[in-house]
C-alpha cells in the first residue's frame, strides 16, 4: 500500500511539472496531502484542465485547476490558475494567484518572470472593492442611482481606477454614498450601517401619534397633477396661437399671386386644422389632469380642521383659452 501511494505521488509530481512548463518546484510538502487524496481523480482533473486550456475554454480550465489544487495544493497549479484568470480578463484574480505562486516558490526561474508580469498587471488592473451593509441585501450603484445596480451586499466588485461614487440603496433605509479615488489594483472594504427612513406620523392636539400620514402624499400629488394640468392647458394655448396664425395665413392668401397654388393653400388649411385639433387635445387632457389634482387637494383639505376649497375656471376658445385658479384654506 505504501509503495502504491508513493508511485501515485511521483506521477503527480511529473504531471504537474509538465503542466507548469518551465515551473520547477519541490512537491515534498504536498506528498502527505496527496497520499490522502485520490491520485486518479487528481490526474483526471489536471489532464482535463490542460485540455480545456488548449481549447481556450479558460473558465472550465480554471475550475478544474482549482478543484485539483484543493486536493493537491501544488504551487504550479497556482501559476496555471493565474494564466487562466488572465485569459478571462480577471486581472485581480490573476494577481492573487501569481502572488501566492511567488510566495510558495520565490527562487524558481518562472517566479522571477511572473514578478515582471505582476508589475504590469498592477498598473492596469481595476480596484477591488468589498461592500458590506447592515442589514445586508442593499443594491450597489456606481456613479448614479439611475445606473443599474452592479450587485447586492455583501459582495466584492472590480471597479476601474479613478474618482468614483458608490451608492448603496435598500428599501426602507436612507441611501448611503461614498466618494472614493481608486488606484489600479487597490483593495478596499466599505462598511455601511444603514439608517431607517424617517416616517411621517399624524399628531393629534394631545400630542399622541397616530399612523403614517397619507395627507402629505395626497397633497403632493394634488399639486403635481394640478400643475401638470395647467402646463398642458398652456400647451393648448400655444397650439391655439399657432392654429390662429395659420388661419390668418389662409385668410390672407393671395390666390392670384405668382407661384400660388391650390395645393399650397390646402397645406395651410391642413396645418391650421392640425394645430387646432392638437390644442383641443391639450385643453381636454389638461382639464382632466388639473381637475384630478384639485380633487386630491380638496380631499386633503377636508381631512384637516381648516375648510379648503378650490375652483378651476377653464374655457377654451379657437384662439386660446381662459384659465383661472382660485381657492381658500
Amino acid at each position: 500500500m505504501i509503495v502504491r501511494k508513493c508511485v501515485a505521488s511521483a506521477i503527480l509530481r511529473v504531471l504537474l511539472a509538465v503542466c507548469a512548463v518551465s515551473v520547477v518546484v519541490s512537491t515534498a510538502p504536498q506528498v502527505a496531502s496527496a497520499q490522502d487524496a485520490d491520485p486518479k481523480k487528481i490526474l483526471e482533473l489536471i489532464g482535463s484542465a490542460n485540455d480545456k486550456f488548449e481549447k481556450e475554454d479558460f473558465q472550465g480550465a480554471l475550475e478544474d485547476y482549482e478543484a485539483a489544487f484543493a486536493m493537491y495544493p501544488d504551487p504550479s497549479l497556482l501559476y496555471r490558475m493565474g494564466l487562466s484568470s488572465e485569459k478571462l480578463n480577471r486581472q485581480v484574480d490573476a494577481i492573487d494567484y501569481y502572488e501566492k505562486f511567488i510566495d510558495a516558490v520565490p527562487d524558481d526561474k518562472t517566479a522571477k518572470k511572473v514578478k515582471d508580469r505582476l508589475a504590469e498587471l498592477r498598473q492596469t488592473a481595476p480596484a477591488r472593492i468589498k461592500v458590506e451593509t447592515t442589514p445586508p441585501g442593499a443594491q450597489v450603484h456606481i456613479g448614479s442611482l439611475d445606473n443599474p445596480p452592479i450587485g447586492e451586499t455583501p459582495g466584492q466588485f472590480d471597479i476601474p481606477a479613478g474618482d468614483v461614487s458608490i451608492y448603496v440603496a435598500l428599501e426602507g433605509y436612507d441611501t448611503e454614498l461614498r466618494n472614493l479615488k481608486l488606484e489600479n489594483a487597490q483593495r478596499e472594504t466599505l462598511s455601511f450601517e444603514m439608517s431607517e427612513e424617517a416616517k411621517l406620523v399624524d399628531v393629534d392636539p394631545n400630542g399622541e401619534t397616530g399612523g403614517e400620514s397619507s395627507s402629505s402624499t395626497l397633497s403632493t400629488w394634488g399639486w403635481v397633477l394640478t400643475g401638470t394640468g395647467v402646463a398642458l392647458i398652456g400647451g393648448g394655448i400655444v397650439f391655439g396661437i399657432l392654429s390662429q396664425s395659420k388661419t390668418d395665413e389662409v385668410n390672407d392668401y393671395d390666390k392670384r399671386a405668382a407661384g400660388s397654388s391650390p395645393g399650397e393653400l390646402q397645406e395651410l388649411k391642413d396645418s391650421a386644422n392640425s394645430f387646432y385639433s392638437t390644442s383641443l387635445a391639450f385643453y381636454v387632457a389638461g382639464g382632466v389632469v388639473a381637475a384630478t389634482g384639485i380633487t386630491f387637494l380638496i380631499i386633503d383639505g377636508m381631512g384637516s380642521e381648516s375648510q379648503a376649497s378650490m375652483k378651476l375656471d377653464f374655457s377654451p376658445t379657437h384662439g386660446g383659452a381662459h384659465v383661472g385658479l382660485s381657492g381658500s384654506f
